[in-house]
């Protein structure tokens, strides 16, 4: 009886069925892993043996930047988190252009903002819109290419810190300023 269960899935893996992309979404349809055709909204039929469909949301998303450590041009030690907001203009770009674009768009980001911030002494950082705009253009510039369109760089966190060292059970040492 196995026997008969593998030959009904080998011949159900190859019969072609119906793949759907939804509004929210976009999609990309290779035939014979070498023609790349896009997939807008709608159904299509999908043959298994013959092609490989990937689909993705292309609605605004928010990724979160995790708080980093970073000295400032006058020796501060500040942490700056933020926020981007990003949405997917071109399916196909996101998908072949890039691998993982949400993490690729925070580790660009992040280092980003880390370059940035050490350009920059403590009292420019605090201004409004000083740090925001320059971030939100070289985002842009670096993911030029990747099919999405960023929108917005929100700066969350931004403060002094002061570094403590755990040495051993319980012991630490303050760094100064």
């Amino acid at each position: 009886m196995s026997q008969l269960g593998e030959w009904l899935s080998c011949v159900f893996d190859i019969l072609p069925r119906i793949w759907v992309v939804e509004p929210d979404e976009g999609g990309i349809r290779t035939t014979l892993g070498k023609w790349v055709k896009d997939a807008p909204t709608g159904w299509y039929i999908d043959w298994p043996i013959i092609h490989v469909c990937t689909k993705r949301p292309i609605t605004p998303q928010v990724v979160d930047l995790r708080g980093q450590s970073v000295i400032t041009r006058d020796g501060k030690d500040v942490v700056i988190g933020g926020a981007l907001q990003y949405k997917i203009t071109s399916a196909r770009k996101a998908i072949l252009e890039v691998n993982d674009l949400d993490e690729s768009i925070v580790s660009l980001a992040l280092g980003i903002i880390h370059e940035r911030a050490t350009k920059h002494t403590l009292a420019e950082l605090l201004q409004p819109d000083c740090l925001t705009s320059c971030l939100l253009r070289e985002i842009r510039e670096a993911t030029s290419g990747w099919g999405v369109k960023i929108m917005e760089v929100f700066i969350t966190d931004l403060g002094n810190v002061k570094n403590i060292r755990f040495i051993g059970d319980r012991q630490y040492v303050e760094l100064e300023d």
